[in-house]
């Protein structure tokens, strides 16, 4: 991973060892705070001797708290990402312990929250407020490892002069915000992006013989400029 760090802040001690034991599996460094988180800790009267874990304990159900911990972090040259992992409180004082993360959903650096026990109500607003958040340890980590080693698809040649015609044509031809699939798929072929082998069947033996030339397992989605979210209308079969 490089030089890619992330701080860890924990309401509780426990959780917050299975991330960080996670995260050493998959080869993420966690990383070791600079003086202004010890010496804020030490004004607070909160027991920290410079570990790799942030532990708030009890401490970690005042946000004003949590907030200047978060803040120093934020600012830690040294950190790359900052996971929050907040324990029962996000269950049972959600006011307290979850609504001020929202606050982070814009920051320069991502705030990423692991919550212990399951608290789906806590999920859904961190979610909807802009904030990845999991509940488990171990998709945590993965997400947090996916996200530091993300790199943007690469095209090993800018594309021709024909292929930007084609490009053209298709935009010109279907003046819409929304493309089906194909002719998504048609404008990255023309960018030089890689893209899974993929037909039209136009009935359902079609479907069999298209399906026996390309090889199993297939997906076999709806083709429709209207239907966005295949999922949801049944439009996705294995």
């Amino acid at each position: 991973l490089g030089n890619k760090f992330v701080a860890i802040v924990t309401k509780t001690g426990g959780a917050g060892a299975m991330v960080a034991d996670w995260l050493v599996e998959l080869g993420v460094e966690v990383s070791v705070l600079e003086d202004a988180v010890t010496s804020f800790m030490g004004r607070k009267g909160l027991p920290y001797e410079g570990s790799k874990i942030v532990d708030l304990t009890i401490a970690g159900t005042k946000p004003d708290i949590v907030s200047d911990v978060i803040g120093l972090l934020m600012a830690n040259p040294n950190c790359d990402l900052v996971i929050m992992i907040v324990g029962s409180s996000a269950r049972f004082r959600p006011e307290q312990a979850i609504k001020p993360l929202a606050s982070w959903a814009q920051s320069k650096k991502p705030l990423v929250v692991y919550i212990a026990p399951h608290a789906p109500g806590a999920l859904s607003y961190l979610s909807e407020s802009g904030i990845p958040v999991f509940n488990t340890p171990e998709a945590c980590a993965d997400g947090v490892k996916a996200y530091l080693t993300w790199s943007d698809p690469k095209i090993e040649a800018p594309p021709t002069k024909e292929a930007i015609g084609k490009i053209n044509d298709i935009l010109v031809q279907n003046n819409t915000s929304i493309f089906a699939e194909a002719l998504a798929l048609d404008v990255f072929v023309n960018l030089g992006i890689t893209v899974q082998r993929s037909r039209i069947a136009n009935n359902p033996g079609n479907a069999v013989q298209i399906a026996n030339e390309i090889g199993y397992p297939v997906v076999i989605k709806v083709h429709a400029n209207d239907t966005l979210h295949k999922t949801e209308v049944g439009g996705v079969i294995l």
